[in-house]
């Protein structure tokens, strides 16, 4: 059986959340929010917080939040739609359920696959067209063969509003498949926009070979417009389970370790190269779930994570090695030179010479080695405690005792301690984690939430939870701007907001990882008066807009190096205009 939207947006209303959980939980008003023991494990001090204006509880503790549906589905041990249907008994909500139509079901994704494979075939069609000289310069000058570009089926959109949502139609496709797989969205006029337009298309494939979402690279060069946009979630893609280039890597992965790479331009330089066996996330932190994904595929041979040589690229690299072991793989790191990508080192020094970094690769032990001891000094005591407080949080992750072990065994060595001395203080550390939850005695396996800058985090609590300046966050600022950890949650936001809108905050906590959900819901219990709101809308809006300069004359630079090294007089000219009226802009 099935229960239709209306009907569970009836339930959701009618089932105030401090009323459901006041059931099992005693509750004590706290500001603008409850407080009690948590349910879900044990502790002495209360740390865990249901918020009735948001309708979502959180605990500190363990981590654990949602809304009144999963409160319910975790505590009662029940399915959504037992769920849902115990809450409209108890709070009186007629609901309207229908058969389960699997059939229907199956035949509305048969019908995305074959529209996103249409306007796969009209972005390729419009690359090699007339209109699409700007992405054959972009690709010429990426050093991408035909054989690449139609090995990947890249293309182009071109810069009209309205081309798929004008074209598409034509060939019968229903308006509300255009919004249901990403391809369109609705402006404020209630009509439809392209969602990519003037960008290099990469068409993301299943490993089937499906067309299941988009990227989309600018090429305008404009400065208010993020580099690459995504499709977003849909009934057949989620970006967190799917690697881009795996439907053409996996026959080589039967004989190759998986090589693991940061972007699209990386995969599809790679394979143009000869290294077959390239994959990468879309445009996020390697997720548990592609790790599991690649681990079906690449559990023989291994892999090997190449990610760009700077920090953010190393860093990057640092969170996918433990979702890649926890997923049984053999794992090593390569490390291009500092500032570069796997695919400038092969435009500019050649296949052999990214074979060469390759052979050079290091495994997880020694990797990890140097990263914390790059960035703690052990030989101080603040560094050391620094040192094993990060190595603590990392172990943590970990599930196999194996490589726990290793690692423990390196670190002692290196800081010349004896095996046993670095247990205890990896202990210590644990229990300091959790003692900051208000709770020494629980064996909580506490989630560290993500790191957020400040002006993030107050423009998410805008975001969800004042309307009028919610409307200005989503006027001013890009999702894409958003840091990619909260992003899932940023995108349906900001299409509630252009409906007159708050997204509701469980839903939305529902699409982050742990990490990010656990920061998500911090940021959420926030409590700021109007005078406070007003401020950190101002602050932050010019605070996006410096740090968006700032990138972007980051980016300008790079390229005027470029322009001198290739001596593009021309192109020299303009992008040094072009910086030089940022700097005035940036004051």
């Amino acid at each position: 059986m099935a229960i239709d939207d209306a009907s569970l947006e009836r339930v959701r209303r009618a089932a105030d959340i401090v009323a459901v959980v006041g059931e099992y939980v005693q509750l004590k008003r706290r500001g603008q929010s409850y407080v009690g023991l948590c349910p879900f494990h044990e502790e002495k001090t209360p740390s865990f917080n249901v918020h009735a204006a948001r309708q979502f509880y959180h605990c500190f503790g363990c981590g654990v939040g949602g809304d009144v549906f999963s409160f319910v589905m975790e505590l009662e041990k029940m399915d959504f739609l037992e769920a849902v249907r115990h809450l409209a008994r108890k709070f009186n909500v007629e609901i309207t359920e229908t058969a389960d139509r699997t059939g229907d079901r199956r035949g509305e994704r048969d019908d995305a696959y074959r529209v996103l494979e249409r306007a796969t075939t009209l972005y390729q069609r419009l690359l090699t067209s007339p209109a699409g000289v700007r992405g054959r310069d972009f690709l010429t000058r990426r050093k991408v063969s035909a054989q690449m570009q139609a090995a990947f089926g890249l293309g182009y959109a071109p810069p009209e509003w309205d081309f798929l949502a004008k074209r598409l139609p034509k060939d019968g496709v229903r308006p509300e498949l255009l919004l249901t797989t990403g391809l369109c969205t609705r402006g404020k006029s209630g009509g439809l926009y392209d969602r990519l337009r003037d960008r290099l298309v990469f068409p993301v494939r299943d490993p089937r070979g499906r067309v299941v979402g988009f990227g989309g690279r600018d090429l305008s060069d404009a400065q208010d417009v993020p580099k690459y946009v995504n499709s977003p979630e849909s009934p057949i893609y989620h970006k967190g389970s799917e690697l881009y280039g795996l439907d053409l890597a996996r026959k080589s992965l039967r004989d190759s370790p998986a090589l693991l790479v940061e972007g699209y331009l990386d995969v599809v330089s790679l394979h143009g190269a000869g290294f077959a066996a390239a994959v990468a996330p879309l445009g996020t932190a390697l997720t548990e779930e592609q790790a599991k994904l690649l681990g079906r595929f690449a559990a023989e041979k291994g892999v090997v994570v190449l990610f760009d040589g700077d920090a953010a690229g190393q860093a990057a690299a640092l969170r996918s090695l433990l979702h890649l072991v926890n997923a049984g793989l053999a794992v090593r790191v390569a490390t291009p030179p500092s500032g570069r990508d796997p695919d400038d080192v092969i435009r500019d020094d050649g296949p052999a010479a990214l074979s060469a970094i390759l052979d050079a690769a290091v495994g997880i032990e020694e990797f990890l080695t140097k990263a914390l001891l790059g960035r703690h000094r052990p030989e101080d005591a603040l560094g050391r405690g620094k040192l094993v407080e990060e190595l603590a949080g990392h172990l943590f992750v970990l599930k196999g005792s194996m490589a726990r072990d290793v690692l423990i065994d390196r670190f002692a060595d290196k800081l010349g301690v004896s095996n046993r001395s670095l247990r205890e203080d990896l202990r210590r550390a644990v229990r300091e984690t959790r003692a900051v939850a208000g709770d020494r005695a629980a064996p909580v396996r506490r989630v560290r939430p993500v790191p957020l800058e400040q002006d993030v985090r107050l423009l998410l609590f805008l975001l969800f939870n004042d309307r009028e300046r919610a409307g200005r966050v989503v006027g001013e600022i890009h999702p894409a701007d958003f840091p990619e950890s909260v992003r899932p949650a940023v995108e349906p936001a900001y299409e509630a907001v252009r409906e007159g809108n708050l997204a509701d905050v469980g839903p939305a906590a529902a699409k982050l990882e742990p990490a990010a959900r656990e920061a998500f819901f911090r940021v959420m219990a926030m409590e700021l008066d109007e005078e406070e709101r007003e401020k950190a809308l101002v602050d932050c809006l010019d605070a996006f807009r410096r740090r968006n300069l700032g990138t972007e004359l980051i980016r300008l630079k790079a390229e005027l190096k470029d322009a001198y090294r290739k001596g593009d007089e021309e192109r020299y000219r303009k992008l040094l205009a072009r910086i030089d009226s940022l700097k005035v802009e940036e004051g």
